[in-house]
């Protein structure tokens, strides 16, 4: 044992002096002469009491009243016991708050069985752990610094809640792993999960030395109807029609039977009655005319589960848009008929170049093998030549490029495939800081885009003529991509949204902000680029979000009172199948990360020396008032 204060032990003979001194002191009485003592016996002991320095005789309340004393001194020395023990350790606890939590099957949710564990783990921190939370949501974010406080921690734990979109749980364990590094000894990341999220092996994922993983699998039942895609397409040769599709997958071992329901606004439009065998999926088809205006649609499954998120399903379907396009340039029957196959396209030829009043009239401007040198903002196609406001400076030009590799979510090049495509007369070009390169070939980029404040630019390096690309489908596609893009920024307009991923918002002329107001009656105000647009990242929530004085790009409508709408759904297969998994492939045992380093422990006696002391405090107070039966003189 070791006195913290061990001065304080001085206070002990100066202490019970003065006790002893109190009880051996009497005070000087005045003589008086009675006939008897037999009535007085009392009074004698007290004057025997109080004559000064009389012989201290045995009295329990002074014994009491020296033990209080040494106790209280005690507990000022502060004794402590030192013991070695493991601890130290760095702790990161991630819990999973993604869609799959929401499901029922827990205490009553996966979410408050996940929370539970948490604080189990939190009551088990050793001396000297420390520990951090991590939300593993869409986007991912540490609730708490490293502490040892528990009730910080605790604290944190409550607060979380289960999201409507999928986790980015390697964003999640990548910020853990970085997180438990800072401390230089490596670290313990707990995780609590249902292992409902996309696939990631240990070659994708990298914790770095020195750290473990450890999971906690929460969950139990794979009881569960989804809508795993929800689109519309528009019907080529119907002038006024369009199709919508729904597809819906039976994730649960055993048959399901229920009703779907498609409704346009808050009219129901059709129902069907549907039966899936276990892991089956169904796809249904709906005709519907051509909307006046921006249009809200929603397909609802009436079905009981365990997740009742992907039950239901929202689009919007954007009104029929006309682009006006204005080819110029000598003579492609290739490109023109690429440009004519697409019926949303209005498309006017010229041989010449009409002039900047002319040209600013129509969405998109095409030019092939001659541009003017200088042109106004606008939305451009250079096909083998360049201007001012093309996306690529020219640097010579070379007699045969192949495509090595291209953007495959880009825009315009998701649908396109350019493989073994060959290139003659092809111009050498370098992209400009605003732009980026689409299409690389071996010689140089095929295909530039960029977006320069208002101006919107691509640039083809190629000749059509001096190839095959004319002769496939991808032709007429890379065209019609590239117009759409040029005109909205997006290359197919009507695109679903998924929960938690982003989406562009475009504002009314003059707008410096837009305000988004979400499913839930929220509202949040996004403040513009100097592109006037804005990427809105909160998008949690299934639903429908309303955009005042802006739109969103390419997902949504557009009505006449400049409100702008779009959708948001789950429609994620890896989300809706919400069987737990037994074992992450990635866990990283760290036998001792866990077990921890050796670390001092003092363990005080404060407490219990106060305890003591006020346990003899009220003896001793039981003592006075039974002084006659106790007290001997």
């Amino acid at each position: 044992m070791h006195l913290l204060s061990p001065w304080s032990l001085l206070w002990l003979p100066l202490i019970w002096g003065a006790i002893i001194l109190l009880y051996i002191l009497k005070l000087r009485r005045k003589d008086v002469e009675v006939s008897s003592l037999y009535l007085w016996q009392q009074v004698i002991r007290d004057v025997q009491a109080n004559a000064p320095f009389q012989k201290l005789r045995y009295n329990p309340l002074l014994l009491m009243q020296l033990l209080i004393a040494l106790l209280l001194i005690l507990a000022l020395s502060q004794p402590v016991l030192r013991l070695l023990t493991r601890g130290g350790r760095t702790l990161v606890l991630v819990v999973d708050t993604g869609v799959t939590m929401r499901a029922t099957d827990g205490s009553p949710t996966r979410l408050d069985q996940a929370k539970e564990v948490a604080y189990r783990l939190i009551s088990q921190l050793r001396p000297g752990d420390r520990m951090i939370v991590i939300a593993a949501g869409s986007s991912p974010q540490a609730l708490t610094g490293f502490t040892d406080n528990r009730t910080e921690l605790r604290r944190a734990i409550g607060t979380l809640q289960a999201s409507e979109a999928p986790p980015d749980m390697h964003t999640a364990l990548q910020l853990a792993s970085e997180l438990a590094q800072t401390t230089g000894n490596g670290g313990l990341i707990e995780l609590v999960t249902d292992g409902c999220f996309s696939h990631m092996d240990t070659a994708s994922l990298s914790l770095g030395n020195n750290i473990g993983l450890r999971a906690y699998i929460v969950g139990k039942s794979d009881d569960n109807v989804g809508i795993v895609a929800f689109d519309y397409r528009r019907l080529v040769g119907y002038q006024h029609g369009l199709e919508v599709l729904a597809s819906t997958q039976n994730f649960s071992s055993h048959p399901r039977k229920f009703i779907e329901e498609l409704y346009a606004g808050k009219q129901l439009v059709d129902a069907r009655e549907i039966s899936l065998g276990p892991g089956a999926t169904h796809t249904d088809t709906y005709a519907m005319q051509e909307p006046p205006g921006a249009l809200p649609l929603k397909f609802h499954l009436d079905v009981k589960d365990d997740l009742s998120t992907d039950n239901t399903a929202y689009l919007v379907l954007a009104p029929k848009r006309i682009f006006k396009v204005l080819l110029t340039g000598a003579e492609n029957i290739f490109l023109e008929n690429a440009l004519e196959v697409d019926p949303d396209l209005q498309v006017d030829v010229s041989p010449n170049y009409p002039g900047d009043a002319v040209a600013q009239k129509y969405d998109v401007v095409i030019f092939y093998n001659a541009a003017p040198k200088t042109l106004p903002p606008g939305h451009y196609l250079f096909i083998h030549c360049s201007g001012d406001r093309s996306p690529a400076q020219l640097t010579g030009a070379t007699a045969s490029v192949e495509t090595v590799d291209w953007q495959h979510t880009d825009p315009v090049m998701r649908y396109v495939d350019l493989t073994n495509q060959r290139f003659d007369d092809v111009l050498l070009s370098t992209p400009k800081p605003w732009a980026r390169e689409v299409v690389t070939g071996d010689s140089g980029p095929l295909i530039v885009e960029g977006e320069d404040g208002p101006t919107r630019s691509l640039f083809f390096a190629f000749d059509p003529d001096q190839s095959r690309l004319p002769l496939s489908v991808a032709f007429p596609i890379l065209i019609s991509e590239s117009v759409r893009w040029l005109a909205t920024g997006e290359a197919t307009e009507g695109l679903p949204s998924r929960a938690g991923q982003p989406v562009t918002l475009a504002a009314a002329p003059g707008a410096t902000s837009v305000l988004v107001r979400l499913p839930d009656g929220s509202a949040r105000r996004v403040g513009l680029g100097p592109d006037g647009r804005a990427l809105f990242n909160d998008t949690d929530q299934c639903g429908f979000y309303s955009v005042t004085s802006g739109y969103p790009v390419g997902i949504g409508g557009r009505t006449a009172n400049d409100r702008g709408l779009f959708a948001i759904s789950l429609n994620n297969p890896e989300a809706s199948n919400i069987a737990p998994v037994k074992k992450l492939p990635f866990e990283a045992p760290n036998p001792q990360a866990e077990r921890g380093k050796p670390v001092v422990v003092l363990h005080p006696f404060l407490p219990w020396l106060v305890l003591l002391a006020l346990i003899a405090l009220g003896f001793e107070w039981y003592l006075f008032h039974r002084r006659p039966f106790f007290v001997r003189g």
